[in-house]
C-alpha cells in the first residue's frame, strides 16, 4: 500500500493533473488526498475518527474543514480518477496521503511547491 511517486516538485500556480488509479491487488477503495503544510497527521487523524463515524464512509473518509486543499474521492480497485488543480500560491512541502483509515501511515508523500 504505497503511492507509486513519493515526492514531486511543481511551481507555485502551475496546472497539475494528476491520473489515480487503484491498481493494488487487494480488493480496498484508495483516494488522495492533499492537505496545508504540516497537517498530514492531523488529516489523517480526523480521517480515522471518521471510522467510527456512521456517515464515514459516504464521506470518503475526507475530514471537512480548511486543512484539505484537493482530494479524489475513494476509489475502488481497477477504477481511476483523473485530479486537476493549480498549485498552491505559497511554497511549502504539501503532504498527500489516502485517508482511508489507517492507509495514511504507508500511502503518503510530500508535493513541494517552489
Amino acid at each position: 500500500m504505497e503511492y507509486d511517486t513519493k515526492a514531486f516538485n511543481v511551481k507555485v500556480g502551475q496546472k497539475v493533473k494528476i491520473t489515480f488509479e487503484n491498481a493494488h491487488p487487494i480488493p480496498q477503495p484508495h483516494n488522495i488526498v492533499f492537505g496545508k503544510p504540516g497537517m498530514k497527521d492531523k488529516i489523517m487523524m480526523s480521517a480515522m475518527q471518521m471510522a467510527a463515524a456512521p456517515d464515514g464512509m459516504a464521506k470518503g473518509y475526507i475530514p471537512e474543514g480548511t486543512d484539505v486543499l484537493f482530494h479524489t474521492k475513494l476509489i475502488q480497485p481497477t477504477q481511476k480518477e483523473v485530479l486537476e488543480f493549480d498549485a498552491p500560491a505559497e511554497p511549502g512541502l504539501y503532504p498527500y496521503l489516502c485517508t482511508f483509515p489507517g492507509h495514511g501511515m504507508l500511502m503518503n508523500g510530500i508535493m513541494t511547491v517552489e
